[in-house]
């Protein structure tokens, strides 16, 4: 089995990385309420990145899945660089992709008012 998922391991990798992802949208499309549903949405997204986990521990073993968490996770920028691109960054991209909306001559649905 090592041999052929070696020999074919882009394709394991997408079809795993499919089997992990749809399964949990599906669930939350099904199961949950609308406005809840984007929890899977989020989680399922991670699918790729386990399909990746799980392939180099059946490849490299326990020491390559080590070394590829080094390599990916190589935190010579600061922590308070990566946490503030994990909040900064998809807040100006929301802020952006709704003044591009309003200015499409969509409507905000924000109102703002001072009383």
């Amino acid at each position: 089995m090592k041999n052929f998922l070696l020999r074919n391991k882009w394709w394991f990798y997408f079809i795993l990385a499919y089997l992990i992802s749809w399964p949990v949208w599906a669930l939350g499309k099904a199961v949950l309420p609308a406005n809840l549903s984007v929890v899977t949405m989020i989680t399922g997204a991670f699918g790729p990145f386990a399909a990746a986990i799980i392939l180099t521990r059946i490849e490299e073993g326990i020491s390559g899945l080590k070394t590829w968490f080094k390599i990916s996770f190589n935190l010579r920028i600061g922590l308070k660089w990566y946490l503030l691109g994990a909040v900064l960054l998809p807040f100006l991209i929301a802020v952006i992709h709704h003044l591009i909306y309003i200015i499409l001559g969509g409507d905000s649905g924000i109102e703002l008012s001072f009383n």
